[in-house]
């Protein structure tokens, strides 16, 4: 039971306590998976880089060789490579603003958990202060019904 004490004080000790022992963990995996989607995304790119020159070398070997369909179909090939490579390249970008999310979330949680912190702090004053004025009102009391029954 709490004297002169509120239950919300308790939750915000309990709410401050949780985040700071969660947000380490939570910026360690969201961290570890930029970093794996970053070297996925680098192999793929590679791995296309290396595609295309290997069909380039292979083209030139058969170029004499090809009818004008075959001719027309490489070069719908090479636009298709082309645009696989633009969109291979925004969403690199799409996850540097992913990662420039997560730190500035991570930032703003931070800066929310020292608001709780000041407020929990205020609020334990505000409680302290309201049991000190009862404390001493019950004190007035008791000398005021002393004097009066005397």
């Amino acid at each position: 039971m709490l004297i002169c004490g509120h239950p919300f004080a308790i939750n915000m000790a309990f709410l401050r306590y949780s985040m700071d022992r969660l947000a380490p963990a939570a910026k360690k995996i969201a961290d570890k998976l930029a970093k794996d989607f970053q070297s996925v995304l680098k192999e793929f790119q590679k791995a296309a880089t290396e595609r295309e020159t290997n069909y380039d070398a292979h083209e030139l070997e058969m170029s004499s060789s090809r009818t004008p369909e075959q001719q027309v179909l490489l070069e719908f090939k090479r636009q298709e490579s082309t645009l696989l490579d633009a969109l291979v390249h925004d969403q690199g970008a799409m996850i540097d603003d992913v990662s420039s999310n997560i730190e500035s979330s991570h930032a703003a949680t931070t800066q929310a958990n020292s608001q709780l912190v000041k407020a929990s702090n205020i609020q334990k004053s505000g409680s302290s202060l309201a049991c000190f004025l009862l404390l001493i009102f019950g004190i007035v009391l008791i000398i005021v019904i002393i004097v009066v029954a005397a």
